[in-house]
């Protein structure tokens, strides 16, 4: 199925008359954090790039793309903004038009691009990742993986909200799940269960109090290859708590950092890559250093 091509007008628009998009799979787009350098420039420079959106009824216009220039103008008072003004769309179109321009812009994380892709094969009513894939330029197989993740994560989103986690929780365990890995015999799901156990649970003794503890968990799954033991420690030692598996973790942190090092002189050695003077320094003071630890040894 092709996009009809559709005429737009550009005109400014009063700010009042503009509304956001409540589907926007933007990961929040109204964050001060975010917002910041933009506003300045905004402030500065005014709007450089129209924000783009479709009349929905007569006067009232809902956002495609421009959801960060948008904050920052009612941030800064403008009484109005420069618009890219389409006819109104229908909720397909729609879809489509929002995921090739905010995908231009700036890269989808995978999680707002799985949210855009499951809103887009709903409102175009498609029934295969075939069908879909026409509409985006990706491939089949990448389509059917971003829906399959999108379902994934909908099924954790449920688990985490019948157990009554608050919002910091919820999000730092979303973001925990990719780099989570097989454990001790223990599959991703069983760690999940394991770790929301954890969770305001007065029967544990390794209860984890709060969503940072969730990040320090991540912190070493993320390098699994260097902590997988500690990991397995942990996940089978109800009694252990977060503090003590980052402790342990730091004290192998100088094990991991002098194994990178050592790789990266291997591998510029293999390739042939002179040395520069000050790394040649810096190995004799390794090679000086290595012989005093290890000359009780020798």
């Amino acid at each position: 199925m092709d996009t009809e091509i559709i005429n737009y007008t550009l005109k400014d628009l009063p700010i009042d008359k503009v509304e956001c998009d409540m589907h926007q799979p933007r990961d929040n787009p109204s964050n001060p954090i975010a917002l910041k350098s933009l506003k300045t420039s905004v402030a500065k420079h005014g709007i450089q790039q129209p924000i783009t959106v479709t009349e929905t009824t007569p006067g009232r216009f809902i956002i495609i793309d421009g959801h960060r220039r948008y904050y920052c103008a009612k941030e800064l008072n403008f009484e109005a903004v420069p618009c890219l003004i389409y006819p109104n769309l229908n909720p397909g179109e729609f879809e489509v038009r929002r995921y090739a321009m905010q995908n231009l812009r700036r890269p989808w994380k995978p999680l707002e691009r799985a949210d855009s892709l499951n809103r887009m094969k709903d409102k175009l009513g498609c029934t295969s990742a075939r069908e879909l894939a026409l509409q985006t330029g990706l491939s089949e197989s990448a389509t059917a993986d971003y829906l399959h993740l999108r379902d994934q994560q909908l099924h954790l989103l449920n688990r985490l909200a019948d157990r009554g986690l608050n919002g910091s929780f919820q999000t730092e365990i979303v973001r925990l799940k990719p780099h989570l890995r097989k454990v001790a015999g223990l599959e991703v799901d069983e760690i999940i269960n394991t770790i929301l156990d954890r969770i305001n649970n007065d029967k544990v003794s390794g209860i984890i109090k709060n969503s940072k503890e969730i990040r320090i968990i991540k912190s070493a799954f993320i390098r699994i290859d260097l902590y997988g033991d500690i990991l397995a420690v942990y996940l089978h030692d109800p009694e252990m708590r977060v503090k003590e598996l980052e402790e342990q973790t730091l004290r192998n942190g100088f094990s991991w950092d002098m194994q990178k090092g050592v790789a990266t002189m291997a591998r510029k050695q293999a390739s042939g890559e002179r040395f520069t003077d000050k790394e040649k320094d810096v190995v004799r003071q390794i090679v000086k250093l290595g012989q005093e630890i290890l000359g009780d040894e020798s």
